[in-house]
């Protein structure tokens, strides 16, 4: 019954009324309209960027359920794990809780970031091959945390929420 469309990475202003026909937007109201229209004009002025518009469209009424999405790509992905630029400016656009912010910034302290000897490597290396254990030493496996991208959501009559989605890089080096 419920399609999600994503639109391409967003360039200009857009009125949302205009870009969906009168007949999708029936059951939301003008000034949720005019609340997206206004996310879109403050994230084009967030530098380091992109982002893209996603909106549910319910099939058997042909409409759009009340709930808009943003998903912002910072250009600049490990370092915003760090310095956390964006989220910032995303609280400030969309009024986010400071709850809301330090809950993506704790979760993202547990995640993997940096060079360590894995124990279960040096097993398998040591029972796969015949290394010393000097060499196995000289082996780190690095994992690296990279955030993919933020996504915040409007839905009529709630709460604005963000939500965070990152994927871990792993690699074995000398």
């Amino acid at each position: 019954q419920d399609l999600k469309l994503i639109f391409g990475c967003l360039k200009s202003p857009i009125d949302i009324r205009k870009a969906l026909s009168v007949e999708c937007c029936v059951n939301v109201s003008a000034e949720f309209l005019d609340q997206v229209n206004s996310a879109v004009v403050s994230l084009l002025k967030v530098s380091d960027i992109t982002f893209r518009l996603c909106l549910d469209m319910n099939l058997q009424r042909a409409a759009i359920a009340p709930r808009f999405c943003f998903e912002i790509f910072p250009s600049q992905v490990m370092s915003e794990t760090r310095n956390w630029l964006v989220l910032d400016q995303l609280a400030d656009i969309f009024g986010l809780t400071m709850s809301a912010t330090k809950h993506v910034r704790s979760v993202h302290q547990h995640l993997p970031i940096g060079q360590k000897l894995d124990a279960r490597l040096v097993d398998m290396m040591q029972g796969r091959f015949d290394f010393s254990q000097k060499m196995v030493s000289k082996h780190k496996y690095q994992q690296a945390a990279v955030l993919s991208h933020y996504k915040i959501c409007l839905e009529l009559g709630k709460d604005i929420t963000i939500k965070s989605y990152a994927y871990v890089k792993q690699c074995l080096s000398d």
